[in-house]
């Protein structure tokens, strides 16, 4: 462990990633500048069948991700620009102010909509789905068609280590546990192209939803959802029964620049926004290892060479002094002399006696 921690040290990988996320909000600024211009940022729910509706998104500032840290020597700090809109409980304006997400925002979702999941390929069924619309400042951007409500398997083993129904989920054949998720939030990277007109930031083009802000195992997701307990009237072979109406009351949407230094931390950090430790943390940390480990093996290394002196000895590998030397070495030995010591054998009764 000791060797490992200076290793580390020699490497300097905290130094390395800090220097990255310098760069990064180095450039920041000028980079705001073009995103903080925009005027208007419109998002638009298109369910099929049903009516559009629309949320104006309200800029919101926001601190940067290591502003809390523990130990933030060496990090910048900046502010990042948020276009979002959340749920409030109660509003009594006419209009929808901005930055407030409509009640009505989503169309009703059930989990019926899902169908039945006992012979379902895959690993995702999907519901009721909706395709939403970015507008910025005039300009309309498609995303890619979510569900509302879904319906996701994972391989989960049968009996005493089933933990589907502590899951919220159901087991519906071939060993998969089907557990069921409404749609809880969105979060969009955008960014201008050279030509200056705005874009959806893809990571990755060849995924789906790779302009997202949601990172988990190098992904980029747009939408992040919201496991719901086992739904009723949803019976062992998959089928449903009645309707379980999805809620989504605590929706909300967020934008954000592809530019901002938030995502170069999460990408650093792989999405837990903890950086390593220092080159003299690793330091102290291996002198602290090395030391433990030479006073945990101090004490079996003696006993593992005063045996083999004592197994020589027996063999006869010291001529002349053999019988000393396992006296010597013998625990028996050493307890009686410290029993006795150079008390006279001749006077212990006679000082029993007298006591």
């Amino acid at each position: 462990g000791g060797i490992t921690a200076f290793v580390l040290a020699s490497q300097g990988e905290r130094a390395h990633e800090v220097e990255a996320y310098q760069r990064v909000v180095d450039v920041w600024p000028e980079r705001r500048r073009a995103f903080d211009a925009i005027s208007s940022l419109v998002l638009r729910s298109v369910p099929e069948g049903a009516t559009m509706r629309e949320v104006r998104l309200a800029r919101v500032s926001v601190h940067d991700p290591f502003r809390d840290y523990e130990d933030r020597r060496g990090l910048p700090s900046f502010e990042s620009l948020v276009f979002t809109a959340a749920p409030v409980n109660e509003t009594s304006a006419s209009e929808v102010p901005e930055g407030v997400m409509p009640t009505n925002f989503l169309p009703i979702a059930n989990f019926s909509s899902i169908g039945p999941v006992a012979h379902a390929q895959g690993t995702e069924v999907w519901g009721t789905s909706v395709t939403f619309l970015l507008r910025i400042d005039g300009q309309d951007l498609e995303l890619d068609d979510l569900p509302l409500v879904q319906a996701v398997a994972h391989w989960e083993p049968g009996g005493i280590y089933d933990r589907c129904p502590d899951l919220g989920g159901v087991h519906a054949g071939g060993g998969k546990c089907w557990v069921f998720q409404r749609l809880q939030s969105l979060c969009i990277q955008v960014a201008q192209n050279d030509a200056g007109v705005w874009q959806l930031a893809e990571r990755f083009p060849a995924a789906n939803h790779s302009y997202g802000c949601a990172y988990a195992r190098n992904t980029w997701q747009a939408a992040v959802y919201h496991t719901e307990p086992r739904p009723s009237g949803f019976n062992s072979r998959g089928n449903f029964t009645n309707y379980h109406v999805a809620n989504f009351s605590d929706f909300s949407v967020e934008v954000r620049s592809a530019h901002d230094p938030y995502f170069t931390a999460l990408a650093l950090t792989h999405g837990s926004l903890r950086l390593p430790w220092s080159r003299y943390e690793e330091i102290v940390l291996g002198v602290v290892l090395l030391i433990m480990g030479i006073a945990f093996t101090a004490q079996p290394c003696y006993l593992l060479w005063r045996s083999k002196r004592i197994a020589r000895a027996r063999r006869g590998h010291y001529p002349g002094g053999a019988l000393a030397e396992i006296r010597r070495m013998s625990p028996s030995s050493r307890a009686t002399r410290y029993t006795y010591g150079d008390v006279d054998a001749e006077t212990i009764g006679m000082k029993a006696a007298v006591a």
